[in-house]
């Protein structure tokens, strides 16, 4: 592909993206899904074979020796360019997180439990190569803030969605919950109260925009508002993050799955008329979960005449998690100490 999830951000030529890529694996395996709910059987087997194929194809090509993704190779050499990768809108690009944040929307949220093909490793590899980086980890330490970039807008400019989204939705899956929460807070924080030098136009200070700097920031370089406020990725992603916080997986219909995640100083999360695809097909659900002491609780309750076959929930406890599962469920009080 070309652009900005082909070569990059103002580098011209194609080239082969990993983003791109996996969002190709995961159309394919989505489309299997649905063929097999339509009873076209040889088109699912075709479409999970590619998909197998792709994925191999990802972890021959396009993971580094670290073991980290690489965002892009050239389509002859099959090999990373140096000028390339080191191009101002490549080095430390916070896009590359898009893997494990797209990955969940048809793989579901438990990476490490290996319900993935390609497995969590890669990803998580990238976070830490990310966090490696000097100035994006003091960020990170001092803000919260995960820098979209290492060399564009000389390394201080996030966004709900490339940069901070698609980090936040990363250390959410990989059960990294006190990186998600200072991220979390940052996202927040920079939304509702940003620097007071970065002047922004927006009828509500609840919009999210495009572009979020830190402190330090200021004098040097530019604020700029960039596409504004309420561009649709940067509204999007924030509201995954929440979808991965309340934790409903419903990507196998014979089993949904509630895998909730809270920062540290989170207590609760609800969610009302919540969309389920299950095997009597999608039902609507009232949940709620909150933390008690050192264990959790979580209610659930569908609409009349409404039932999930099977329900199994996540649920911490003492510093671990425990499993509780039920069936035929229609209204459940699920609790852990």
């Amino acid at each position: 592909g070309s652009g900005e999830f082909g070569c990059g951000l103002d580098v011209p030529g194609l080239c082969y993206n990993v983003v791109q890529n996996n969002l190709v694996r995961l159309a394919l395996l989505a489309g299997a899904k649905m063929a097999d709910q339509l009873g076209y059987g040889a088109r699912s087997a075709a479409y999970r074979s590619s998909a197998k194929n792709l994925g191999k194809a990802m972890a021959k090509y396009l993971v580094a020796r670290d073991g980290a993704w690489i965002w892009c190779i050239n389509p002859k050499t099959m090999k990373p360019v140096p000028s390339v990768l080191n191009a101002p809108g490549n080095k430390g690009i916070g896009s590359i997180d898009g893997v494990a944040a797209m990955s969940a929307d048809v793989l579901g949220f438990r990476p490490l439990a290996e319900t993935w093909p390609a497995g969590a490793e890669p990803s998580e590899k990238t976070l830490e190569h990310l966090y490696s980086t000097p100035l994006r980890r003091e960020e990170f330490n001092r803000y919260g803030e995960w820098t979209q970039f290492d060399i564009l807008a000389g390394g201080y400019l996030t966004s709900p969605s490339y940069g901070q989204g698609y980090a936040i939705q990363t250390m959410l899956l990989l059960d990294k919950l006190d990186m998600a929460g200072k991220a979390l807070s940052w996202l927040a924080g920079a939304t509702y109260r940003p620097i007071p030098q970065y002047k922004l136009h927006r009828a509500s200070p609840y919009y999210f925009y495009e572009r979020m700097y830190p402190p330090n920031a200021v004098g040097k370089i530019r604020l700029a508002e960039g596409c504004g406020a309420l561009n649709l990725v940067n509204v999007s992603e924030p509201l995954k993050v929440s979808r991965m916080m309340l934790g409903v997986d419903d990507s196998s219909r014979r089993t949904t799955r509630i895998v909730p995640r809270l920062p540290p100083g989170w207590t609760g999360v609800t969610a009302h008329h919540w969309p389920i695809l299950t095997t009597h097909g999608v039902v609507r659900a009232d949940i709620a979960f909150r933390k008690v002491g050192s264990g959790s609780e979580l209610t659930l309750k569908l609409d009349p005449g409404q039932k999930i076959g099977r329900l199994a929930v996540r649920l911490p406890e003492h510093g671990k998690y425990v499993w509780v599962e039920r069936t035929n469920v229609r209204s459940a009080h699920l609790a852990t100490k």
